[in-house]
């Protein structure tokens, strides 16, 4: 027997169709709400949640050497590279790599930013699976849901095709999202975060505490905070509504109404809250 649980992207279709006044599907998809909405997310990020500078949007993930390589992807949506630290066999810090400028690469160790890329100086000799841990701030990555090709204890290899939603398939794309066991004979409701993600292959490293069995059917949770999520639901529905001019004058003025009560809210909510950063602000930003 497999047991299912509700995720985000269940609650947020829900929520959304609640707003647009759709129960079922009808005039949009379940996809296209998550298109939407995955579409609105960096938004929010960009207008609310980074101007008010506590942390939102930071993250870590680890990154394989490759021998004689010097530069390596970016995550998705990246914006700022705050540090990185060289790993053990073990997974724990031996020492710190700070942020240099690019010109220094060649009298400092460190990491730098590069186009849409980062290096790493000196450039490692030899290849070694998760050697260094990068700290920064990103975009959202776009939620989806789908049926895992296989997994394990310490990884998941995504579904080809998302049931709901879309797949990205840069490389680190998917460094600090986290994921959710959906449908499975035991363990349904895990959580587990994405530390490393191969693109070529759709595998990305985590770490179950409670491993699931069975099919397992999942999500790529969405990254806005609790506090963002109203306002999300809100503008995603706004925007449906206007692409297809769907909505009555009344309901489009109240939903414009409640967003903007909405923005304040979220606004003020930010800008007080305790800073979420554990890493110091020596950054490097595109």
């Amino acid at each position: 027997m497999a047991w299912t649980i509700q995720g985000d992207v269940d609650r947020l279709i829900r929520n959304v169709r609640r707003h647009i006044g759709e129960a079922t599907a009808n005039e949009w998809s379940d996809t296209e709400i998550v298109d939407a909405a995955n579409e609105e997310q960096p938004n929010i990020y960009m207008d609310v949640l980074l101007p008010a500078d506590k942390g939102y949007g930071d993250y870590s993930g680890n990154v394989d050497y490759v021998a004689d390589q010097e530069m390596y992807d970016l995550p998705h949506g990246f914006i700022r590279l705050y540090e990185g630290s060289i790993l053990d066999d073990d997974g724990l810090k031996l020492y710190d790599l700070d942020v240099i400028e690019r010109d220094e690469k060649h009298a400092k160790a460190g990491i730098f930013v590069e186009g849409r890329k980062f290096g790493i100086a000196p450039i490692p000799e030899s290849a070694d699976s998760d050697a260094i841990k990068i700290y920064f701030a990103r975009m959202p990555v776009p939620a989806h849901t789908g049926t895992a090709a296989a997994f394990d204890a310490t990884s998941i290899t995504f579904a080809d095709t998302p049931t709901i939603g879309y797949k990205l398939t840069d490389a680190n794309a998917y460094l600090g999202a986290r994921v959710r066991a959906l449908t499975a004979t035991t363990n349904a409701g895990e959580i587990a975060e994405i530390t490393a993600f191969a693109a070529k292959t759709g595998v990305a490293t985590l770490a179950w505490d409670n491993l699931p069995t069975g099919t397992l059917t999942y999500e790529v949770m969405p990254d806005l905070p609790e506090e963002a999520r109203p306002l999300w639901y809100m503008k995603t529905a706004w925007n449906l509504l206007m692409d297809k001019d769907a909505g009555s004058r009344t309901k489009l003025e109240l939903l414009a109404s409640n967003i903007k009560r909405a923005e304040a809210t979220l606004l003020h909510v930010a800008m007080n809250r305790t800073d979420l950063r554990t890493q110091p602000l020596w950054v490097s930003e595109i």
